[in-house]
């Protein structure tokens, strides 16, 4: 497990730690397949939220696999507290990057997800953004999903967002489909999903944002991201 925590820090200190400025880099905040995977993300969590009545203003919030803090940002702006916000990650540079953007109030540390320091349920809602198909190793992934449910209160959700297969090889990653994501979080309910970003969108994002709008909506088509709503028992 101690090699797999070192594999994910060496890959996330190289291949995909973005450079300012390179806007070349696809998920560069700035470069049209981020943005465009990013606007549909938002679009389809407010819609989930909103379908399911999920409250955020009094909500205590786990983001696990935080980043530079641009989901935390986002929950801000729909009404979540920052004080009630916390979000942890596995990498110095990007919980560093995430102060300097993320309002004050809200708690960040560096921390490995399968060893998190928060008290036993103690968050009603619970962020995972393309954490587990970072983790190959089963062991791992299962430590992680194990505290995550270990911190979140009964009744309590996770947001799950992740790669349910890859639009090209790549031996970093590996996504996790619905009946895998039941494996994890076994007895939870899948309350909702949906998915997400048909795989020309890595081609079409810089012709076009509204023929990648038009082709995410044609039923059938393939997609490789999965949003789901999770309720615990």
């Amino acid at each position: 497990m101690t090699e797999e925590i070192s594999r994910i820090r060496h890959i996330y200190t190289t291949r995909y730690r973005k450079q300012d400025g390179d806007y070349s880099y696809v998920w560069h905040a700035r470069n049209p397949v981020s943005y465009t995977f990013r606007q549909a993300q938002e679009r389809a969590v407010i819609n989930l939220l909103n379908q399911h009545n999920v409250r955020l203003e009094e909500a205590r919030i786990l983001d696990v696999g935080c980043g530079s803090g641009v989901f935390l940002q986002f929950l801000a702006t729909l009404g979540a507290a920052p004080h009630n916000l916390y979000g942890v990650d596995l990498m110095e540079y990007r919980i560093d990057c995430a102060r300097t953007l993320c309002p004050p109030a809200v708690h960040l540390a560096v921390e490995d997800a399968q060893f998190l320091s928060f008290y036993s349920n103690s968050f009603d809602l619970i962020s995972q953004f393309t954490v587990f198909s970072s983790i190959l190793d089963e062991a791992v992934r299962i430590n992680v999903a194990t505290e995550m449910d270990r911190v979140l209160k009964p009744g309590g959700f996770i947001l799950w967002y992740d790669m349910k297969e890859h639009y090209k090889p790549d031996t970093h990653l590996q996504g996790i489909n619905k009946t895998e994501l039941q494996i994890l979080f076994a007895g939870y309910k899948i309350i909702a999903s949906r998915l997400l970003h048909h795989r020309l969108i890595y081609r079409l994002a810089h012709r076009s944002w509204l023929l990648c709008e038009l082709i995410e909506r044609i039923p059938g088509v393939p997609h490789t991201n999965m949003l789901a709503l999770l309720q615990k028992p």
